[in-house]
């Protein structure tokens, strides 16, 4: 259609320069005629041609939005893929992080809880917030939610005791899950302090909410150890005030409520000779658990049922060479109980390190060697007459 047209423009270009000019300059003026004729079909040649291009390049560009939107659909799928990799260091970058690190010849995760406790009294309804500070011990670098290192094992904090539980603090506007808070730096070196922030809304009862965090290196390791284990205290309503007698046989997550019967049950020490370890259970359920170092095959410690009979903060042994034995709980009369590392006073610590790297092993005199810390803490749940229950 477009080509007619211009057939009949032509022809009556021709045909007014044919009577303008004369019969005498009829054959030059046909002649310019058609060469602009053929400029004019040229023209439109190139405009014809200019249009398909860009219709070409409009289909081109919807082609490759539909490849980008598939390809991002993709990666969102397969999060440890190359492509997705590569554009998590790049997000990195964009934000000032870095996502390198020299491996070290030996990676270890170690951390230390600067305040380890924390307790709060808040109304019921009301937000509570928590922050809680961790130091990088080890030789590690940590990576955050934040750092855009999806590549990498990203560090969180967890719940503990029992680990993964579901806690009854978790808030979706706080929490990533209802096990995990997130790490607020973007990148935490060994030697700095990271951050967590456990918050939410207080519960609408009047109860006492006990939770245990450890860091967790996902997808590596969980970081466990008293100094990496932290516990935050929520008293609800009106159980704001002093804390309950019995808080100290609370040594797992819950609610104060749901854990009383087993902590107003009857409290038991049982020794295992063959696993080297020793368990302290209230109501039945282990609260605490020690690597232990009991007596050898010539000098075993004995089997069977007994109590606690004494506690002293250090027991000196009345035979030479004088052992000191710190945090000393004694459950016969012939000299045989629980005690911290045993040491000498002047042997510049020999013996002390014999027995550290002993433990777990059945190397003492009869008594039941426990870690320094172990004994602290053990020392502190006993009580002078609770049962002893000692077996191969």
């Amino acid at each position: 259609m477009k080509k007619k047209h211009h057939t009949l423009h032509i022809r009556n270009i021709i045909s007014g320069m044919l009577i303008g000019a004369g019969i005498a300059g009829a054959a030059t003026v046909a002649l310019f005629a058609l060469e602009g004729a053929h400029i004019l079909q040229a023209n439109s040649l190139q405009e014809t041609r200019a249009e398909r291009l860009t219709e070409k390049a409009e289909k081109v560009k919807v082609r490759r939005a539909q490849r980008v939107k598939r390809l991002g659909d993709t990666t969102s799928q397969v999060a440890s893929g190359e492509l997705a990799n590569i554009e998590a260091r790049n997000a990195a970058e964009s934000a000032g992080v870095s996502c390198s690190y020299l491996p070290p010849e030996n990676p270890t995760y170690s951390a230390k809880f600067i305040a380890p406790n924390n307790r709060i009294e808040e109304k019921r309804g009301e937000l509570f917030v928590a922050t809680l500070y961790l130091e990088n011990t080890g030789n590690m670098p940590w990576f955050g939610d934040s750092s855009g290192c999806s590549h990498l094992p990203l560090v969180r904090l967890g719940t503990a005791k029992n680990r993964d539980r579901k806690s009854e603090l978790f808030d979706k506007n706080y929490w990533l899950q209802q096990n995990r808070i997130a790490m607020q730096e973007a990148r935490v070196n060994p030697g700095e302090v990271a951050t967590f922030v456990v918050a939410g809304i207080t519960p609408n009862v009047d109860d006492m909410f006990r939770e245990y965090f450890q860091p967790v290196v996902e997808g590596v390791t969980w970081i466990e150890s008293p100094e990496s284990t932290a516990v935050v205290d929520l008293y609800a309503g009106f159980m704001r005030g002093a804390a309950p007698e019995n808080l100290k046989y609370f040594r797992f997550s819950g609610k104060l409520s749901e854990a009383e019967p087993l902590l107003n049950g009857e409290k038991v020490i049982e020794v295992d000779i063959s696993d080297q370890r020793v368990f302290f259970k209230s109501g039945g359920k282990v609260i605490a658990e020690y690597p232990a170092s009991t007596g050898t095959f010539r000098t075993p410690t004995p089997l069977g049922r007994f109590k606690i009979l004494n506690k002293q903060e250090l027991r000196i042994g009345s035979a030479r060479p004088h052992y000191r034995m710190p945090q000393w709980n004694g459950f016969t009369s012939r000299g045989h109980g629980f005690h911290a590392l045993p040491y000498l006073a002047n042997d510049n610590g020999v013996f002390w390190n014999e027995a550290l790297n002993h433990i777990g092993q059945r190397v003492s005199h009869g008594c039941i060697r426990l870690l320094p810390e172990d004994a602290k803490d053990f020392h502190s749940l006993t009580e002078i007459g609770m049962p002893i229950v000692i077996h191969n």
